[in-house]
């Protein structure tokens, strides 16, 4: 099904894919790359996806044989979305999308960020929106994994199949609010909406029937009527938009402090060069390089003047890099870096300032980087750089089991818990 206002490009199946991820402008503005990351230092592109603000259909088609491109699918954007389409729900790392042609799907509040405390046992939670997006990545996690999170009645009725009343389809972040779409299997779901409130449930860890391990998951969204946080918005209908609903999706991008320590060698740096400093040193660098090979070709030059005997050979200047040679490098710089991306060793912003100092505004570091043959400074600072471990940032804080709900409905993993909280945050 096509998707609004996005031509697709199908390259290949993301059946085997371990995570599947986005790139924005990767291949030039407007330009988006769907990345299938099949392990730790490979992955292939899944699709390209064409901005139809920006490309009509015959202008991606003829980029498309143009970089030699072969889709095993091409669709056109779709115009509009209405009742009974895909919505659309751009994403700065991935896009996705919701079918919300049934009447039983509903956009609903979650949990917002704030401090609550829970009146019957004293209980603590200050929510942050690191948190959130814990939850909310957490989440697509499970999914990927195959696990289906329910919507019981009650936090009692959580293991009891007959007291299942849906399942949650999407989670994501908005506006330091936590947002789910939650699909409601019931006679009258209209009625069982305007009847209840939500109340997330979160263990410590939970692990699958594979051996996956989950950090703080969100486990299942329970209906209550008495909600522990206070002014949630209600249960609001998503087909009933007639598809003029504008959902962002959760970005799963990591921020991540990097050891600079090998690149701090490679550059010559004086001083252990941050992710901030990097892009600037690296391009001082390339600078560098640049600013030699302009005095190498003045001693040219001048040599060439000076030469008058037919008998010596004077070394001319580098030629122009062939265009295609320099179509292919940028591909492969391209894809170097949105790798780095996708396996979170860079954040898209660093990536933007290394597309630049390498590749420049029309190729321009790009060809002097060929006509100097220092490519193999790229491909160190690509190895550096993968070498990279992401930080962990998700937070250890807080009580072993949060049930958001004001009365204690589920049995608790640690007995424990209150004696933890109370000496922590006091009664």
């Amino acid at each position: 099904m096509p998707y609004l206002n996005e031509h697709a490009a199908r390259m290949r199946s993301t059946d085997g894919c371990q995570k599947v991820t986005r790139v924005n402008d990767q291949f030039g503005e407007g330009i988006h790359q769907v990345l299938c990351i099949l392990g730790p230092k490979k992955s292939e592109t899944a699709s390209i996806r064409f901005d139809a603000k920006k490309f009509s259909v015959a202008q991606a088609k003829k980029w498309l044989k143009e970089h030699d491109k072969k889709p095993t699918l091409f669709e056109p954007a779709a115009k509009s979305a209405s009742l009974g389409s895909l919505l659309y729900m751009p994403n700065s790392a991935t896009g996705r999308a919701v079918r919300a042609a049934q009447s039983n799907v509903y956009l609903k509040e979650l949990i917002h960020v704030g401090k609550f405390r829970r009146p019957d046992t004293g209980d603590v939670y200050d929510i942050k929106e690191k948190q959130l997006e814990s939850w909310a990545e957490t989440f697509a996690r499970m999914r990927g994994n195959g696990l289906k999170i329910p919507i019981p009645l009650t936090h009692k009725e959580a293991d009891n199949p007959d007291h299942n009343r849906g399942w949650v389809r999407e989670m994501f972040v908005d506006t330091n609010r936590l947002m789910g779409i939650l699909e409601l299997n019931d006679e009258d779901p209209d009625r069982l909406a305007a009847n209840s409130d939500v109340s997330i449930f979160c263990p410590q860890e939970f692990i699958d029937s594979q051996g996956n391990v989950y950090e703080q998951p969100i486990t299942h969204i329970a209906l209550v009527t008495d909600p522990l946080i206070p002014g949630l918005k209600g249960f609001v209908p998503v087909a009933a938009s007639q598809g003029q609903v504008n959902i962002p999706i959760y970005t799963f991008e990591k921020e991540k402090n990097m050891d600079m320590k090998e690149l701090q060698k490679v550059l010559g740096s004086e001083e252990e060069p941050t992710e901030e400093t990097l892009p600037g040193l690296i391009a001082a660098s390339l600078k560098g390089l640049q600013d030699k090979n302009g005095e190498l070709e003045k001693k040219l030059k001048a040599a060439k003047k000076e030469d008058k005997k037919e008998d010596k050979t004077v070394v001319a200047s580098a030629p122009e890099p062939d265009p295609e040679l320099i179509r292919l490098s940028r591909e492969n710089r391209l894809m170097k870096l949105g790798t780095l991306v996708a396996n979170s060793r860079i954040t898209p912003a660093v990536e933007k300032k290394l597309r630049l100092a390498f590749i420049g505004e029309d190729d321009t570091a790009l060809k002097a980087a060929l006509k100097q043959g220092d490519g193999q400074f790229f491909d160190t600072i690509m190895a550096a750089l993968e070498d990279n471990d992401p930080v962990k940032l998700r937070e250890q804080t807080g009580p072993q089991i949060m049930t958001l709900s004001k009365q204690e409905e589920g049995k608790r993993l640690d007995p424990d818990l209150e004696k933890r909280v109370s000496a922590a945050y006091g009664k």
